[in-house]
C-alpha cells in the first residue's frame, strides 16, 4: 500500500509539473510578440556602434579611406613619365633596337620601351602605304587601339609584341617597330635628335606568334627565360599605366570597339577606376576588421561583436563613398571635364557589395539571436 501511495504522489507531481510547463509554454506563445520584440531591442542595443571604441574605429577607417582616395586622385593627375619613375620595377629606357624582323633579344627587351607605345610612323611608310593599312596610333588613342594595353589580351599579344618588336592594332593587324632618328622639340624650347621607336612597315600577326613559338622550340630554356622577361615587362608596363588618368581599357573591349572603350574611359569606366578602388577598399576593410577583432573584450558576445564589425566597415565605406561622390559632383559642377575619370568606381562597387552582404549577415544573425532567446524562454521550465 505504501508503494502504491508513493506512486500516486509521484504521478500527481508529474501531472502538476506537466500542467505548469504547458501553462508556461502557452503563456510564452501568447506573449511571443513582446518576447521577440524585447530580444530584438537587446540585439540592436548590443550591436550598436554608439560607443567610444566603435566610434574611434569608425573615424580611423574613414581617415584611411579618405587618404587612399585622395592618393588615387593625385596619381591619376600625374603624367606617364612621373608614374613610371614611381614604379620601383621600372628603369630608364632608350630605343636601341637591332631592327631584326620578328626578333628582339633579351637585352633589347630589358633596355627598350615596349613597342606598342610607338606612335611615330616612318614618313616613307606614310607615302607608300594604302590608307587602310595606315596604323592610326596617336597619343590620345594608342591605349585603346594597341592590344598590348589590354589588361587581358595584352598578356598574350603584348608579350608577343615585345619579343618580336611589333605593334598589334585592335583589329589584329600588326606592324614592325624599329629605332629611327627623329628631331624632337625639348621642354626648354631647343630641338634635339633622338632615337625613337618608329612604326616602319606592315607585319603578319600570324608570323609574329609563329616566331615566338619557333623561338621557344629552338632556344629551349633560353627562349622560355626570354618569354618570362617579356611577360614581366608587359605586366610592369600595365601596372604603370593603370593609375594614370586615361588608365587602361576594360579587358577585351578594345578588340570589339576601341572607340567604345575610349568613351567608357572618359566616363570613368576603365581598369584603373575599378581595380585601384577595389584593391584599396578590400585591404582597408581587412585591416579595420582585423584590428577591431583584436580589441574584442572577454565579456563581449561574439555574435553581437561580429555584427558591430560588419556595421562598422559598412558605415565607413558609405561615408567615404559619399564624400568621394560629393567631391566628384563638385568638380564636375566647377567645369572639371576630367572629374569622372578620377572618381572611385571600384570603391563604389565594393561599398554596394558590403552593404548588401552586411544587411544579409545582420538579418541572419538577428533572426538567430531572436530564435535562441525565444527558445530559452520557452524551455525555461522543462518537462
Amino acid at each position: 500500500m505504501s508503494d502504491i501511495s508513493k506512486a500516486i504522489q509521484d504521478w500527481e507531481k508529474m501531472v502538476s509539473h506537466t500542467d505548469e510547463v504547458l501553462k508556461h509554454r502557452i503563456s510564452v506563445y501568447e506573449h511571443s510578440e513582446s518576447i521577440l520584440s524585447a530580444a530584438q531591442e537587446e540585439f540592436c542595443f548590443g550591436s550598436s556602434l554608439l560607443n567610444k571604441k566603435d566610434m574611434s574605429f569608425l573615424v580611423f577607417a574613414c581617415i584611411l579611406h579618405g587618404m587612399v582616395k585622395y592618393g588615387i586622385r593625385k596619381m591619376r593627375m600625374m603624367n606617364d613619365k612621373d608614374l613610371a619613375e614611381m614604379n620601383p620595377l621600372h628603369h630608364e629606357e632608350h630605343s636601341t633596337r637591332m631592327n631584326n624582323k620578328y626578333y628582339c633579344s633579351r637585352e633589347e627587351i630589358i633596355s627598350n620601351p615596349v613597342p606598342f607605345d610607338a606612335i611615330i610612323v616612318d614618313p616613307m611608310y606614310k607615302v607608300s602605304s594604302w590608307q587602310r593599312l595606315k596604323p592610326g596610333f596617336k597619343g590620345t588613342n594608342h591605349r585603346f587601339t594597341a592590344l598590348g594595353h589590354d589588361p587581358l589580351l595584352g598578356l598574350v599579344v603584348g608579350t608577343s609584341n615585345i619579343m618580336t618588336s611589333t605593334i598589334t592594332r585592335s583589329d589584329f593587324r600588326s606592324w614592325h617597330v624599329r629605332t629611327e632618328q627623329h628631331q624632337r622639340l625639348k621642354r626648354n624650347g631647343k630641338r634635339a635628335i633622338e632615337s625613337l621607336d618608329t612604326i616602319c612597315e606592315s607585319a603578319s600577326t600570324i608570323e609574329m606568334f609563329k616566331a615566338v613559338s619557333d623561338r621557344l622550340n629552338k632556344e629551349g630554356k633560353d627562349g622560355w627565360i626570354t618569354l618570362g622577361t617579356a611577360l614581366a615587362k608587359e605586366v610592369v608596363h600595365l601596372l604603370t599605366d593603370i593609375p594614370s588618368l586615361m588608365s587602361l581599357p576594360l579587358p577585351v573591349i578594345s578588340a570589339i570597339s576601341p572607340d567604345f572603350a575610349h568613351k567608357l574611359s572618359l566616363y570613368g569606366i576603365n581598369t584603373g577606376t575599378i581595380v585601384e578602388g577595389t584593391i584599396a577598399n578590400k585591404i582597408i576593410n581587412f585591416v579595420v576588421a582585423f584590428l577591431h577583432r583584436l580589441c574584442m573584450e572577454e565579456g563581449d558576445d561574439e555574435r553581437l561583436y561580429q555584427v558591430r564589425t560588419s556595421k562598422l566597415i559598412t558605415a565607413a565605406n558609405l561615408i567615404a563613398t559619399g564624400g568621394d561622390l560629393v567631391v566628384t559632383i563638385y568638380q564636375a559642377y566647377k567645369g572639371d571635364l576630367k572629374a569622372m575619370r578620377k572618381f572611385d568606381l571600384g570603391g563604389y562597387m565594393c561599398t554596394l557589395g558590403n552593404l548588401v552582404s552586411s544587411t544579409r549577415l545582420v538579418n541572419q544573425l538577428e533572426c538567430e539571436y531572436m530564435n535562441e532567446k525565444f527558445k530559452l524562454e520557452l524551455n525555461r521550465i522543462n518537462y
